[in-house]
């Protein structure tokens, strides 16, 4: 069922970085103001149609409430009404009245109208491009209330809402070039994000103070085994959690070993993606939206890991010297591998794997063709039995 059922005409009306604030660093109200205008000369009063603005923030919509007002008092045909989510049920409510004969409603909103409700009789809509939501700030290392670019899949959506009931008319104070995303991060994708950085910076943490070995950090964490053993099942935890679509990603406790490695800190990654600052880039070729090297979002579309995706990121077999194991695999999955595989010798086995670093979500595998135990991944298990069905 189409969200929208009539045609709406778009207009761009896109303003310019100096015009967005002005008298100390306020938000610019006039443009929307210009919109009411144009509605009041270009569409007689006798004409149904209320206007819907889609503003980011309660301080955006407290200046255009007041502009909207001034201008509402010298017309008289105007019904100024915010909605937000701090208001109370009876003031949201008001947004669903009708307006008098000839007079029109100016509902000013934040995303709450995008999609939780719908309100009739909506023939205008005018767009900031613009929301506000959570994100991580590595510079204080908290989550704090940011503005960002809606994505072209908000955009469609606050324009629908003008074509709900009848014609319609959708106003953009932006570019489409300026609205970078295909579709918005999801929730779920996000939580995961950030419960990657919380368990990272408990590591970082952790072996700082192991490192320094100071008294005083001795007497703050008695006892490190232990700390280490939670973090650890964190870890687990962490990368058994169910998502409704494929993200693509290294888990922590492998950028644990490609960080910390065997002691050797040539192998550390930089810049840490863990601790930089994320910026949400489409990745179109991929169906996702590009995070850093290591970490895109796959949330447009269900995708396998098996076959296309190996085939276009990867060329070339490699072949493990400790454990004569051949896989195609990233450089990353390479180190990975090195820093927890064992040397093909049955009478040292349990011996050497007490010292070898070895991924939580590594397992035995007795390859019957190879003749010979193995610790890999479920994924690197799957990519065994694949060369020896292609070699056979």
């Amino acid at each position: 069922v189409p969200g929208r059922l009539y045609p709406i005409q778009l207009f761009y009306r896109p303003v310019t970085v100096e015009d967005i604030r002005y008298k100390n660093d306020r938000f610019n109200p006039s443009p929307y103001v210009q919109i009411m205008q144009i509605i009041d000369q270009k569409y007689p009063a006798n004409e149904k149609g209320d206007l819907l603005i889609f503003l980011s923030g309660i301080s955006e919509i407290t200046a255009v409430v007041d502009a909207a007002k001034e201008y509402s008092t010298k017309k008289n045909n105007w019904i100024v009404l915010p909605l937000h989510s701090t208001l109370s049920i009876i003031e949201q409510d008001k947004v669903f009245d009708y307006a008098p004969e000839g007079v029109r409603k100016c509902i000013v909103a934040t995303n709450i109208a995008e999609t939780s409700i719908t309100i009739d009789g909506i023939r205008f809509v005018a767009d900031s491009g613009k929301v506000k939501e959570m994100s991580y700030d590595p510079s204080c290392k908290m989550q704090r209330l940011k503005e960002f670019w809606i994505s072209k899949a908000s955009a469609e959506q606050r324009k629908g809402r003008s074509g709900r009931t009848g014609p319609g008319v959708c106003y953009r104070i932006a570019c489409d070039s300026w609205l970078m995303l295909e579709f918005p991060v999801p929730d779920s994708g996000q939580t995961l994000l950030m419960r990657a950085t919380k368990l990272r910076n408990k590591w970082d943490f952790l072996l700082n103070q192991q490192l320094q070995g100071s008294d005083d950090a001795n007497n703050e964490m008695k006892d490190f085994s232990k700390i280490e053993q939670n973090l650890t099942q964190e870890l687990i935890e962490y990368m058994h959690t169910t998502v409704p679509y494929t993200i693509k990603r290294l888990l922590p406790a492998d950028l644990k070993m490609i960080y910390v490695g065997n002691g050797n800190n040539d192998t550390c990654i930089e810049p840490n993606p863990f601790q930089a600052d994320f910026k949400s880039v489409a990745n179109i070729t991929k169906g996702g939206v590009h995070i850093t090297d290591n970490i895109t979002y796959n949330c447009l579309k269900e995708t396998d890991w098996s076959e296309h995706l190996i085939t276009e990121m990867r060329e070339t077999e490699w072949h493990c010297q400790n454990c004569d194991f051949q896989a195609i695999l990233s450089n990353i999955e390479k180190l990975q591998h090195q820093n927890c595989c064992i040397i093909a010798n049955a009478a040292n086995i349990e011996k050497e794997s007490e010292n070898i670093m070895r991924k939580p979500n590594s397992q035995a595998y007795e390859c019957s063709d190879c003749s010979q135990i193995l610790y890999l991944t479920p994924i690197e298990i799957l990519k065994h039995k694949k060369l020896h069905i292609k070699t056979n």
